[in-house]
C-alpha cells in the first residue's frame, strides 16, 4: 500500500541496522555532512525516523534529538533506543511545532512515502531556523521501481532533475546534491533480475542472503571509499540521491 511499509519489516529493520552495511553508510554519510554544514550540534528533527538509529547516534554526538513518525510500531522501537519520536501522521503535511523550532532536519528515505512531498518539505522549511540546514535522502531512478518499492510503501523513486525541481519550489537553498551507493547500480539491477525471475519478490531485502558476511568487509570498504569521495566532489551516479538544502 503507497505510503506504509510493511507492518511486520520494522522488528527485521531495528534488527539489522546497527551492523548492516548500507545503514551504517547512509547514517555515516548524514553525519558527516551535517559536521561540515553545522560543526556545533544545535537541536534536530528527523522526519520519518523510523526505527530511531540515527537519532541515537546523533543524540551520543550532542544533538538535542527529537523523531516523527507515522507508524506506532516505529515509535515503540525507537523507545528501545532512548530516544523520543511523536507519533505524526506526515501525510497531512502538517507538523506540530512552531516556526524557527530547530537547527537541522533531517529526512531518510521518507519523501516517496508521501504523496504530497513538497508540502512536508515546506514544513521542514517553516519549522527550521534561519540559516539552518535540511538534508534528505530518496531513492533513484523510476524505471528501478520493483516489488520492494511496495513492501515498502513507496509512491515513486525520483529523477535528479525532478529532486532538483522539488527543492526549488520549496524555497529552500541548495547547498549540495549527489548521488549514493555508487557501487550498488549494477548489483541491484542483476538481483532484482534474479528475485523476479525466481519469484522471490515476497523476500525483504532486510534479510541477509546466502555468502552475504562474504562481501561485508569490500561493501563497508567500497562505502568508506565513497563517503571520501563525497568530501570532495559530487557521484555521478547510484542507487540513492542525498541532498543538504538551507533555508534562507
Amino acid at each position: 500500500m503507497p505510503g506504509h511499509m510493511r507492518q511486520d519489516l520494522y522488528p527485521e529493520l531495528f534488527a539489522v541496522e546497527d551492523n548492516h552495511w548500507w545503514h551504517q553508510h547512509k547514517r555515516a554519510l548524514v553525519r558527516q555532512w551535517l559536521k561540515v554544514c553545522l560543526p556545533r550540534p544545535g537541536r534536530i528533527i528527523d522526519v520519518g525516523s523510523g526505527t530511531g538509529k540515527i537519532l541515537e547516534e546523533l543524540k551520543h554526538e550532542g544533538w538535542e534529538v527529537l523523531g516523527v513518525d507515522g507508524a506506532r510500531e516505529a515509535i515503540n522501537l525507537s523507545r528501545k533506543r532512548g530516544v523520543t519520536v511523536k507519533k505524526v501522521n506526515l501525510s497531512k503535511s502538517r507538523l506540530p511545532f512552531p516556526a524557527n523550532s530547530f537547527n537541522a532536519a533531517i529526512s531518510l528515505d521518507t519523501l516517496e512515502h508521501l504523496e504530497d512531498d513538497l508540502g512536508i518539505l515546506k514544513e521542514m522549511r517553516r519549522i527550521v531556523k534561519k540559516g539552518g540546514i535540511i538534508l534528505i535522502t530518496v531513492p533513484a531512478h523510476p524505471w528501478l521501481f520493483s516489488y520492494w518499492d511496495k513492501m515498502l510503501g513507496h509512491f515513486r523513486r525520483y529523477k535528479k532533475s525532478d529532486l532538483l525541481k522539488l527543492c526549488q519550489r520549496s524555497g529552500l537553498k541548495l547547498v549540495n546534491i549527489s548521488y549514493l551507493f555508487s557501487f550498488l547500480l549494477i548489483p541491484v539491477i542483476v538481483i532484482r533480475w534474479f528475485k523476479k525471475t525466481l519469484r522471490l519478490q515476497e523476500v525483504s531485502d532486510f534479510t541477509d542472503t546466502p555468502g552475504f558476511t562474504l562481501v561485508m568487509l569490500p561493501l563497508q570498504i567500497m562505502g568508506f571509499m565513497e563517503r571520501t569521495w563525497l568530501k570532495y566532489a559530487r557521484v555521478p551516479l547510484g542507487l540513492s540521491l542525498i541532498c543538504v538544502l538551507k533555508k534562507k
